[in-house]
């Protein structure tokens, strides 16, 4: 297992800044997944450990060799792709084993069986990638990198081709395999569901620039800026001026999120229900409050609430979040 750093990472593109200073320590054997809006300059990161992209700046280690100028396949790590990029024209087999078939690598049949074993994919084996579904046609790309044995997996959105059934069930065998390899996994996502259930740690980048990183809990309990708050969670963090419908000073701006808004008859904040969205397990309200502004209630399944209702709700005030009004950072 090996660890990856990423030092005062830059990627300029002329006038335009793709990554700005990305500081990054990757431990050995986590699963750590890179998350962001597109555009936020993850999938760069991606490129620069695989040596794909080379930074204007800063440097990438793993464990204690610097690659930083070293090509991709003396890298020692294994990327899947989101498209998969499978070779049709090859079967499951010969596409697991293509890499390992190119640098004449000893074991080549066995690992690919192994693979092929671990992955569910033994009896598609002799099958082309058209006859596959995509559940199937991820795993080969998996397939693929795995055979390689390296020191360093990185994934680039490898599940958003799928349905959303496929993807829950994509992302427990992604979670299963990093347990049984404990190999070092970047994992980069713009789907913050993905995030929280996968990595160990989460660290969210925007602009270019690394937001946070901790384990995913504690980036919902404790976003370190409005940006994090915003983007973590849905629906999203209510937002509301200090000193106004969520409380607060002036100079602040306070958040809450939708499950800590508690419908109580006593409450203070009274609003209308406009939305009423059923999921099942819960139910999100979507309501008015008096000034106009938007705001999201999650409450529990089968909620009796209709549109056009008037609710009250109150705040918990240990689940506020009070963030400067001028630089977004979370305040004590």
């Amino acid at each position: 297992m090996t660890q990856l750093s990423l030092r005062q990472v830059a990627v300029r593109y002329g006038d335009v800044v793709a990554l700005d200073g990305l500081d990054l320590e990757i431990a050995s054997g986590e699963l750590l997944v890179l998350v962001g809006p597109s555009g936020s300059g993850k999938s760069t990161a991606l490129r620069v450990i695989a040596g794909l992209q080379r930074p204007s700046a800063g440097r990438v280690l793993l464990g204690d060799r610097d690659v930083t100028d070293l090509p991709p396949h003396r890298r020692g790590v294994a990327m899947v792709f989101q498209d998969y990029a499978l070779y049709p024209h090859l079967t499951v087999r010969e596409n697991v084993a293509f890499g390992l078939r190119v640098r004449r690598e000893p074991r080549s049949d066995e690992r690919v069986a192994d693979a092929a074993r671990l992955l569910d994919l033994t009896d598609v084996l002799d099958r082309y990638p058209d006859q596959l579904s995509g559940g199937q046609q991820q795993r080969v790309a998996l397939a693929r990198a795995m055979v390689r044995e390296p020191a360093v997996y990185l994934m680039d959105e490898p599940l958003s081709n799928l349905d959303a059934q496929l993807r829950l069930s994509a992302r427990a065998d992604i979670v299963e395999l990093h347990r049984r390899l404990g190999t070092t996994t970047v994992y980069v996502t713009h789907d913050q569901a993905e995030a929280m259930t996968m990595g160990d740690r989460v660290a969210v980048v925007a602009d270019g620039r690394l937001q946070q990183v901790g384990p995913p809990q504690q980036v919902y309990d404790e976003p370190a800026n409005r940006f994090v708050a915003g983007f973590i969670g849905g629906p999203q963090m209510n937002f509301a001026e200090g000193g106004g419908l969520l409380g607060g000073d002036a100079g602040t701006v306070v958040g809450v999120r939708p499950e800590d808004l508690l419908i109580d008859p006593s409450g203070d904040v009274p609003l209308d229900v406009t939305v009423v969205e059923s999921l099942g397990s819960e139910t999100i309200l979507a309501a008015t409050a008096n000034d106009g502004r938007r705001v999201s209630v999650r409450t529990g399944p089968r909620s009796p609430h209709r549109p056009g209702d008037r609710i009250t709700v109150r705040v918990d005030p240990r689940r506020r979040h009070v963030f400067d009004a001028s630089t977004g950072r979370r305040l004590p």
